[in-house]
């Protein structure tokens, strides 16, 4: 990638960190905080970093071969993490380690968090705001950067009518524009139901922007307040940022509400929460001492918190039975619609895997029938087919791969799968699959294989493609001059 444009998107999203720094100085200056000085450091170094970023990268190219949108991807994550490291440090007195792997579940909205209740308001709130910012990162890079590096495996079917995508950054700013829009109104939206619940302003704020990016985690406001209208807007927020923000985007253009949900992605979703949700609260009503009705509270809630990644706990689920652990482990891999932040496999991908067993069952029974693929009413190219499956076979040995180094850290087998599920799936600590004490080992490999899950793992492999061919020309080259 040209070092001009790495400068131009490391100012451009260096000056959005500035602003966002903006809400925790707030704070500290309206309570008269003694950190207000440390944030207003962090401020100023942002900013004239930032401005000195964006003048050093003005000369760069407007337009993004495949090669350099995988760099980007990669760049742009590694930077908003090491962002995110300085306050965890300055403020928070954090140890470098402590505040990478902090920063870095924060940035990819895994959850994971070593904050305490003695931790700084202000912290919270930048842990906040910086999982907003690691989900809006994300949703901008699927309408721009990933379609160029991965082929967007199979979000030209999520949004297939009106979505063109374009090399030239002129259009992808556009398009980009168009789903800020869109994320920002939500986050509007959810921080506007839990202030009518009583979540109070900065509490609701917190919350709105963690749920929305999936980050979730610890959540303050649910353990501070037994109020059942903040578990109703939870299972809402939940819902929202389980949805395709582009058919949002769509949808409020259109004033047409009913085109969302007549999507299959959508419906499969729907069905599916229904389905893990009525066994859940079944197998809750019969093995706890719950209530029918308030089976079906926790039950779903937690159902649509864990798919959507966000793994909020209205209740602590490691006291419930083994089946409805499992339960809920299932839906963290199962994820939303692709066109959300949550992690995941995406109900896109399960609903085409699903069809493409079926086929192949068919074609067993019925050698010379000929099969296709469709999802609603719209045929599946045989490469998305292919994109898919390579997918999921990347998405099931890198899990493998992740709790195998694991262990190599002294985890007990349980724990470090539990650890990798919750990290790869960015459902983060809602299983407590986090030891209280991870070791350096332990918490580097987890720093790396979350900013792998967030990346998508086949734009690494396409990136470490092109080096390894950059490295292997540059040698035969070198090779040639010896002789």
């Amino acid at each position: 990638m040209k070092r001009s444009l790495a400068y131009f998107l490391w100012g451009r999203m260096g000056l959005g960190m500035t602003a966002a720094l903006a809400l925790p100085l707030g704070y500290e200056l309206w309570t008269g905080g003694d950190n207000a000085f440390r944030w207003l450091l962090l401020c100023l170094g942002y900013g004239c970093v930032s401005w000195g970023l964006i003048k050093q990268g003005r000369g760069h190219r407007g337009q993004v071969t495949p090669a350099q949108a995988a760099q980007i991807m990669l760049v742009m994550w590694l930077f908003l993490s090491v962002l995110g490291i300085f306050p965890y440090m300055l403020v928070g007195k954090m140890w470098v380690w402590d505040a990478i792997f902090e920063a870095v579940s924060t940035v990819t909205s895994t959850g994971f968090t070593l904050l305490t209740a003695a931790s700084p308001e202000s912290l919270w709130l930048w842990r906040g705001v910086l999982g907003w910012s690691g989900g809006l990162t994300f949703l901008w890079q699927l309408v721009t950067l990933i379609p160029q590096a991965s082929g967007c495996f199979g979000l030209t079917l999520a949004f297939r009518r009106g979505l063109m995508f374009s090399s030239v950054l002129t259009q992808m700013t556009a398009r980009g524009r168009q789903i800020v829009g869109v994320y920002v109104a939500v986050t509007l939206l959810s921080w506007g139901l839990y202030s009518l619940a009583g979540g109070g302003f900065l509490l609701a704020l917190e919350s709105a922007m963690l749920i929305i990016s999936t980050t979730g985690g610890t959540m303050r406001i649910l353990l501070t307040d037994d109020n059942r209208w903040l578990e109703i807007v939870t299972f809402a927020t939940c819902f929202l940022a389980s949805g395709n923000f582009l058919r949002y985007w769509r949808t409020f253009k259109r004033r047409d509400f009913r085109d969302y949900y007549r999507n299959p992605e959508v419906r499969f979703l729907m069905w599916s929460v229904l389905i893990s949700g009525g066994v859940l609260t079944w197998h809750l009503w019969l093995t706890t001492p719950y209530s029918l009705a308030e089976a079906l509270r926790h039950g779903f809630v937690q159902v649509f918190s864990f798919m959507s990644t966000a793994g909020v706990q209205s209740v602590t689920v490691t006291d419930w039975p083994d089946l409805a652990q499992y339960i809920l482990l299932l839906a963290a891999f199962f994820g939303g619609c692709i066109g959300s932040a949550t992690g995941g496999l995406k109900a896109m991908r399960l609903l085409i895997l699903g069809k493409i067993l079926l086929a192949e069952v068919r074609r067993t029974l019925h050698p010379r029938m000929v099969t296709a693929i469709t999802v609603g009413d719209t045929s599946v190219d045989t490469r998305i087919l292919g994109r898919i499956l390579c997918f999921f076979f990347l998405y099931v040995t890198v899990f493998f791969l992740f709790a195998l180094l694991l262990t190599l850290s002294g985890l007990p087998l349980y724990q470090a799968v539990g650890l990798a599920a919750a990290a790869f799936t960015t459902v983060g600590t809602a299983l407590s699959a986090m030891p209280p004490e991870l070791s350096l080992w332990a918490k580097m490999v987890c720093s790396l294989f979350m900013l792998v899950g967030r990346v998508e793992i086949f734009a690494v492999l396409l990136l470490l493609n092109f080096i390894t061919r950059d490295a292997a020309i540059n040698w035969r080259k070198g090779r040639a001059k010896r002789k």
